[in-house]
């Protein structure tokens, strides 16, 4: 009978495939990484009686950190 083949230390199998990853969190954390969509930054220009307005609506969406 053939020796069993061992996995390399440090590699892991997620859904079949075969990734290098230093633990099992790391490599899930690569899953949830990977389905993340990340949207472009943009240039908003407002007009002055805009701004309050759009002040409110960045805290009462708790966006603050982001700007």
């Amino acid at each position: 009978m053939p020796p069993k083949k061992r996995k390399a230390e440090g590699e892991t199998s997620i859904d079949g495939e075969q990734h290098i990853y230093r633990s099992m969190d790391h490599a899930l954390h690569s899953v949830k990484v990977e389905k993340i969509s990340l949207l472009m930054e943009r240039e908003l220009k407002l007009g002055s009686d805009e701004y309050p307005d759009f002040m409110k609506e960045l805290r009462r969406r708790n966006w603050e950190k982001i700007v």
